[in-house]
C-alpha cells in the first residue's frame, strides 16, 4: 500500500482541510458546535470510505469501539455550560481511554493499521479541541491553535512534498512528548496560569520540535541551505518579539491570567484578533517587524544592511529596556511610567530608599551591570547569526508578502486601537514608540509656583476657635479597598470592622466613613499626603518638588492648625541613618511643613525585633511612645500627623498587639519562629497586616483623649494587588474613617456612611485633594466663633490635571 495514495492518507489530507476550514469557521462566526461536527462528518467518512477495504471485524473491533467513545467524549466537550472542572473530568477520562484501546488492541489481537490512524486522530482531535476551547473562554491568547493545530498544519506539506523513497519516520520522544502537551493543556483547566502557561509554552516547543524532526525525515533538504535560514530567520524573529513583551508577563506572573473587562464584551473575528484580553507575551512589536522588513529588502545593498542593523541593535535594546522599565513601574505603582518625572524620583528617592534598608550602591550597581551583560552578549550572538540567514535568504515572493501582510494587520491593529479607545497593552500587534513618546512628553507646567497667597485655603487662617478638640490624622500604608471590597476580603474584613465598630460605639465613638480616590497606585505614599494635607492633586515627583521648593508659605493643614493655635506633631519611623540623612532636604522639609516637633526614626528607643527591613519598629510601640513620651503637654491643643508603616508591602508577618507597647522592646527573636518570612499567600499577608494595623489604630483611640478627632485615610492600594478590582470598584480608592465622640460633628459628614464597614450605596466618595477642604469647612462650621465666608469644598482640590496619567488596561 503506497505511502502517499492510500486510502487512510488521502482521509487524512481531506481530514486535516475539514477540521482546519470548520474551525476557522466555528471561530469567526463563534457558532462553536461547527468544529465538531466537522469533525463528527469527517470521521463518518472515515468509516464510509473504508468499508470496502477493511473487514467489519477490524472496523469496529472492541478496541475500535473504544476509540470512537472516546471519539464522542472529544466531541461533548463542546456542550454549553461545562465548567472548566466538567471539562477537565471529561478530557482526563478520554486520556485514560486512551491506554485501554491500546490494550484492548494489543491483548486481544485487533492491532491495524485503521486502528492506529484511528487513535492518532482522535488524539489529535482532542489537542485541537482543548487549545480551541481555551482561546473561546478567554484562557489564552490565539498562539495556543498553533501547537494545537500543528498535526494538521504539519500533514498538509507532507503529503504534497514527502520524498516517496524515505521509509516510515519513528522518533521515539514523539509519544511522550505528545502526552506532555496534551497533559499540559489539560493542566490549565484547574491549575494556577502562573504555573502552567511557562509548561505549556515548554511542551509547545518540544511538540515543535518533535514535528521539526518529521520534517527533516519527510521531506529531506527542507533546513539546508536556504530551508534552514528561512526557519533561522523566523524563529528569531518570534524570539525577539517574545523577548520584547516577556517583562510585561513576568510582572504579573502572580497575578496569572487576567481578563480586561472593557474587552469581555468584544465578540466577532476581528476584534479578538486586533485585541486580547490574555495576558501573555506572544505579540508582534511593529517597531522590529518593520526593521526585519527594512533588512530583507536591504539584504543586498551592503552599507545600508549594515547602517539598518546597527540601529536595530540599539533599536531592540531599547525596546526590552523601556519594557523592564515600564513592566517594573506597572507592577510596582499600577500606572505608566512619565519618564521626566521618574528620572526625579529615580535620583532623588531610590538613594534614600538603597541607604535605608542597607546595602552598598555599587554592588546593586555591578549586579545589575553583569546581570545586563550576559543578556546582551547572547542577543548580540542570536542577532549575528539571524543577519547572517537574512543575507542568505533566496527572492521568494511569499517572504515580503507575509511580511508585508504583518505590517499592515499591526497598522489595522493601531487604527482599531485608536477608534476603540482601547489601551495598547491589548493589542496584539502594538507600536512601542507612540508609548515611548506618551512616557516622555511631560506637562511640566508652572501651575504649582509660587501659589501661596492665591489660595482660598489662606481664608482658613481669618477664623478663630470656640473649642480645640486635639486632631490625629493617621494615613494607613497600603490600606485600599483591596482589603475591604473583593470577594475573597470582603467578609473577613466586615468582621473585623463590626468587632472594631462594637468596642468603639461602647465608649461613645461616632464613625463617618467612605472612599476616597488616591493620586497613586501601588506606592509613592509622600505624593498621596501631600495632596490629603494640601489639597492639591500631586501624583509625580516634579510637581511634588513644584509645591515643595517654590511654595514655604503654603497654606496646608499643619500650617492652619498651628495659626489656630495648636501644637503641630509629625512622626517618622522609616528608618534613618548617616547617610540618609545627607541625602533628604531637612531644611527645605522643614520650611514648607513647619512642624512644631519632629520625631525621626532615630530618636524613638525601640530596642524589640525588628518586624521588616524598613525600620522594623511596630506602630503600636511608635503611637504608644508619641502619647506616652513625646507629647508635650496632653492638655493642650495638638494636631499630629503619622503614615503607619507595619503595613507596608511586602507584608511581613505583623507584630504582636500588646496591653503595654513598652513590652514590645522585651521581644528580641521573630514571635513567628522564623525572620521576616514571606510564607503564605500575599493576599493573607496583606489582609493580616491590615488586621493589624485596624487593631491598634482602634487601641490607640480608646486609650486617647475624649475630644479627639481622628481622620484615618489609606495612602494608596496595596501594590501589585489593584487587579483584584479591575471590573467591580475603582482600583484607586481607599477607605477613610472620621471617628469622634462629638455628635454634631459627626453629623455634618452627612454624605458618609456610618460604621466601619462602608456601604457603597450610600456613601459618596470624595478624593484625597478634597480631604482637607471636606475637614475645614466641617470643622470651622463646628467649632469656630464665626462661620460667615467659608469657602466652599474643593471636590478636585487645587488646579486638577485635565487628564491623569494614563492607567494599566483592565483599570
Amino acid at each position: 500500500m503506497s505511502n502517499n495514495h492510500s486510502l487512510l492518507e488521502r482521509w487524512m489530507l481531506q481530514h486535516a482541510i475539514v477540521i482546519l476550514a470548520f474551525a476557522a469557521v466555528a471561530f469567526i462566526s463563534q457558532i462553536i458546535w461547527i468544529f465538531p461536527a466537522g469533525a463528527a462528518l469527517s470521521f463518518s467518512l472515515l468509516f464510509y470510505n473504508a468499508r470496502k477495504s477493511f473487514a467489519p471485524s477490524i472496523l469496529l473491533s472492541g478496541a475500535n469501539l473504544v476509540t470512537g467513545i472516546r471519539l464522542a467524549g472529544v466531541c461533548s466537550l463542546f456542550l454549553p455550560g461545562l465548567s472548566q472542572e466538567m471539562l477537565f473530568g471529561i478530557g482526563l477520562v478520554i486520556v485514560l481511554l486512551d491506554g485501554l484501546d491500546g490494550f484492548l488492541a494489543r491483548k486481544m489481537g485487533q492491532e491495524s493499521e485503521f486502528g492506529a490512524y484511528l487513535d492518532a486522530e482522535t488524539d489529535a482531535l482532542l489537542v485541537a479541541a482543548l487549545s480551541f476551547l481555551l482561546v473561546l473562554q478567554g484562557m489564552f491568547g490565539w498562539w495556543i491553535l498553533i501547537p494545537g493545530f500543528l498535526r494538521y498544519l504539519y500533514f498538509i506539506p507532507v503529503y504534497f512534498c514527502k520524498d516517496p523513497n524515505v521509509g516510515e519516520f519513528r522518533f521515539g520522544l514523539a509519544k511522550y512528548i505528545a502526552v506532555f502537551f496534551m497533559g499540559s493543556l489539560l493542566a490549565t483547566l484547574i491549575l494556577p496560569y502562573s504555573i502552567t502557561l511557562p509548561v505549556l509554552i515548554a511542551a509547545s516547543l518540544a511538540l515543535f520540535y518533535s514535528f521539526g524532526r518529521g520534517l527533516q525525515h519527510e521531506i529531506p533538504g527542507l533546513f539546508a541551505s536556504a530551508g534552514w535560514n528561512l526557519f533561522i530567520f523566523s524563529l528569531f524573529f518570534l524570539i525577539a518579539n517574545f523577548l520584547i513583551f516577556i517583562p510585561i508577563y513576568i510582572g504579573h506572573l502572580d497575578i496569572g491570567m487576567y481578563e480586561l473587562p472593557d474587552l469581555a464584551a468584544q465578540s466577532g473575528f476581528g476584534p479578538q484578533l486586533a485585541f486580547r484580553s490574555t495576558n501573555d507575551p506572544f505579540r508582534i512589536c511593529g517597531e522590529f517587524l518593520l526593521l526585519t522588513f527594512l533588512l530583507y529588502l536591504l539584504r543586498n545593498k551592503k552599507i545600508a544592511f549594515r547602517l539598518v542593523a546597527w540601529v536595530g541593535v540599539w533599536l531592540f535594546i531599547g525596546l526590552i529596556l523601556f519594557q523592564t522599565y515600564q513592566a517594573f513601574y506597572i507592577r510596582l505603582y499600577g500606572v505608566v511610567p512619565k519618564m521626566a518625572a521618574d528620572i526625579v524620583l529615580f535620583r532623588e528617592v531610590l538613594p534614600i530608599f538603597l541607604s535605608s534598608v542597607g546595602g552598598d550602591k555599587l554592588t546593586y550597581f555591578l549586579g545589575g551591570l553583569a546581570a545586563m551583560s550576559v543578556l546582551i552578549l547572547i542577543f548580540f550572538l542570536g542577532y549575528y547569526i539571524w543577519l547572517k540567514s537574512i543575507r542568505k535568504l533566496k527572492n521568494r515572493l511569499i517572504i515580503p508578502i507575509s511580511l508585508g501582510l504583518l505590517l499592515l494587520f499591526s497598522f489595522w491593529s493601531s487604527w482599531s486601537l485608536s477608534i476603540s479607545g482601547k489601551s495598547t497593552f491589548s493589542n496584539t500587534a502594538q507600536w512601542l514608540s507612540p508609548r515611548i513618546v506618551e512616557s516622555i512628553r511631560f506637562d511640566n507646567s508652572e501651575r504649582l509656583w509660587n501659589m501661596g497667597r492665591q489660595l482660598p485655603y489662606r481664608k482658613y487662617w481669618n477664623y478663630d476657635l470656640a473649642e480645640k478638640p486635639p486632631v490625629y490624622v493617621l494615613f494607613i500604608e497600603s490600606y485600599g479597598s483591596v482589603a475591604t471590597i473583593p470577594e475573597e476580603a470582603a467578609p473577613g474584613f466586615k468582621r473585623l470592622a463590626d468587632s472594631l465598630e462594637t468596642a468603639l460605639v461602647a465608649d461613645d465613638w461616632k464613625i463617618k466613613s467612605t472612599y476616597s480616590h488616591a493620586p497613586i497606585l501601588g506606592g509613592r505614599s509622600w505624593l498621596s499626603f501631600t495632596s490629603g494635607l494640601c489639597g492639591v492633586y500631586i501624583d509625580n515627583q516634579i510637581h511634588y518638588n513644584n509645591l515643595l521648593y517654590s511654595n514655604p508659605n503654603y497654606p496646608h493643614w499643619p500650617e492652619l492648625m498651628n495659626r489656630l493655635g495648636y501644637d503641630s506633631y509629625r512622626m517618622s519611623t522609616m528608618r534613618t541613618n548617616a547617610k540618609t540623612d545627607s541625602l533628604i532636604p531637612y531644611a527645605i522639609l522643614d520650611q514648607f511643613w513647619k512642624f512644631d516637633h519632629f520625631t525621626s526614626f532615630q530618636e524613638i528607643p525601640y530596642k524589640g525585633y525588628p518586624y521588616d527591613f524598613y525600620g522594623g519598629i511596630p506602630d503600636q510601640y511608635a503611637l504608644g511612645y508619641f502619647r506616652d513620651s513625646v507629647l508635650v503637654d496632653p492638655d493642650r491643643p495638638h494636631f499630629m500627623f503619622f503614615i503607619t508603616m507595619s503595613s507596608h508591602t511586602p507584608w511581613y508577618p505583623p507584630p504582636p498587639v500588646l496591653a503595654d507597647w513598652r513590652d514590645l522592646d522585651a521581644i528580641k527573636d521573630s514571635p513567628y519562629g522564623s525572620d521576616r518570612e514571606l510564607a503564605g499567600d500575599k493576599m493573607d499577608r496583606y489582609e493580616d497586616a491590615i488586621r493589624y494595623e485596624l487593631e491598634v489604630v482602634t487601641q490607640f483611640i480608646l486609650d486617647g483623649p475624649d475630644d479627639a478627632i481622628y481622620v484615618l485615610l489609606g495612602d494608596h492600594q496595596p501594590g501589585a494587588l489593584e487587579y483584584k478590582l479591575w471590573g467591580i470598584f475603582p482600583d484607586d480608592t481607599t477607605p477613610l474613617h472620621i471617628i469622634t465622640k462629638d455628635s454634631l460633628f459627626a453629623a455634618s459628614f452627612d454624605t458618609f456612611d456610618a460604621g466601619l464597614y462602608i456601604d457603597t450605596s450610600r456613601a459618596q466618595m470624595i478624593r484625597h485633594e478634597a480631604l482637607y477642604s471636606h475637614f475645614m469647612n466641617r470643622f470651622l462650621r463646628r467649632f469656630s466663633t464665626d462661620v460667615q465666608g467659608l469657602p466652599p469644598f474643593q471636590e478636585r482640590g487645587l488646579f486638577p490635571p485635565e487628564s491623569t496619567a494614563p492607567r494599566e488596561e483592565g483599570q
